[in-house]
């Protein structure tokens, strides 16, 4: 897939292959189609630190500040260094992808993933992960910006968000 012409891949794949690309393989996996020479890809989540694909068990990680204690440095060349290294920590575990850095604005204070994002400001919140994000990619690495404002409590997380009314 040297030559990738995403229009042109698009048009070869077959709904099922699309529909199995949106849904993955498993919760750390996409699929693979084959057909196309389109490789299944790892992905890591871990926005305080690469853990790889498992909860709860141990597994060998470097533990960095959450994000709001990052976001409290207003340091961009911190976020980027920080960004190589859940780079590489994503390469020990043998992942392309990390699920991270998690960029939802502060909207509530009982919010209960507020530690790891940033901040309450977007702009400060935009020029850290920018530098983040960065930081991750230079090295190899996609990143995934998550939740953005989609998450703004924990209770009864699957049911509710910022977009129910």
């Amino acid at each position: 897939m040297s030559d990738l012409n995403t229009e042109s891949l698009l048009a070869r794949l077959t709904l099922d292959e699309k529909l199995a690309l949106i849904a993955g393989q498993s919760q750390w996996r996409t699929a693979a189609i084959d057909r196309l020479d389109i490789p299944s890809l790892k992905v890591s989540d871990g926005p305080s630190g690469a853990r790889g694909e498992v909860f709860g068990e141990n597994t060998p990680a470097a533990f960095l500040p959450c994000g709001m204690s990052l976001g409290a440095t207003w340091d961009p060349d911190l976020l980027h260094e920080v960004g190589q290294l859940l780079a590489d920590e994503c390469k020990t575990k043998s992942a392309s992808v990390l699920l991270g850095p998690t960029i939802c604005i502060h909207r509530h204070p009982l919010g209960g993933r507020n530690f790891e994002a940033y901040s309450e400001d977007p702009y400060l919140t935009g020029k850290l992960a920018i530098a983040h994000v960065q930081g991750i990619q230079s090295r190899g690495i996609g990143a995934t910006p998550k939740h953005f404002n989609f998450n703004l409590i924990q209770f009864m997380f699957y049911n509710l968000g910022a977009f129910n009314i």
